[in-house]
């Protein structure tokens, strides 16, 4: 094995309904990130999270190291990767990763268990993106909603417009018209939105948007 070899994943058993699971390894500040694959019968897997999140253009590209070798991923997974310190030493399904995307057939059988992988998984992890366009207010406007709306005169009117038109902004982004969502999202157990080094349940999400659940004094 040279130092520059790529990563080549183990094929999978496709009888046994086999997937691969990721795990992130410590990486030094501006270091290359590094992790490990290991291949799970989808009935024995340990806790894991499925990533969820768009794939970005193909270019530009950036490397990680997988088991010490090469691997590209498109630059918005580097990204989440990067911003995943909390995840290290946990196991991850991210399918740019996790499934050999130059084997047709595997493709196809993994994407047949999507949903399964999906529903399955511990959490599903929603990544945005980096922050941009005032996302972490927008969060912490979500995150502190109630506490907010529960005084009124605690916020003045126009700084919460201003917020939730953040708001706004951050569910225009290109993540919230991918097809696959409604199947990921409906499908997990519990649901976690990132975005940058910030982050909010989805069910604080569900609560805020119930009839009630938002102060419409306001508005």
């Amino acid at each position: 094995m040279t130092a520059n070899e790529p990563f080549k994943h183990t094929p999978l058993d496709l009888a046994k309904n086999q997937i691969r699971l990721f795990k992130l390894g410590p990486t030094s500040p501006g270091g290359l990130l590094t992790g490990n694959i290991v291949v799970w019968d989808s009935e024995e897997c340990p806790h894991y999270s499925a990533v969820s999140y768009t794939w970005g253009p193909p270019t530009p590209t950036r490397q990680i190291s997988i088991e010490e070798r090469n691997f590209t991923v498109r630059e918005n997974l580097w990204h989440f990767l990067d911003a995943s310190a909390s995840y290290i030493d946990k196991w991850l399904w991210i399918d740019q990763i996790c499934i050999d995307q130059s084997a047709v057939d595997e493709r196809n059988h993994q994407v047949g268990l999507m949903a399964q992988i999906y529903e399955k998984a511990w959490q599903v992890l929603i990544w945005l993106g980096v922050e941009a366009h005032g996302s972490g207010e927008a969060i912490d406007f979500i995150n502190n909603r109630f506490h907010i709306t529960a005084g009124p005169w605690i916020t003045p009117k126009g700084i919460v417009s201003r917020r939730k038109k953040k708001v706004q902004i951050l569910f225009q982004r290109p993540y919230w018209y991918r097809l696959w969502i409604l199947q990921e999202i409906l499908m997990a157990q519990r649901t976690l939105v990132l975005c940058g080094n910030k982050s909010f349940p989805w069910k604080t999400l569900e609560e805020l948007f119930t009839p009630g659940g938002m102060d419409e004094g306001n508005e």
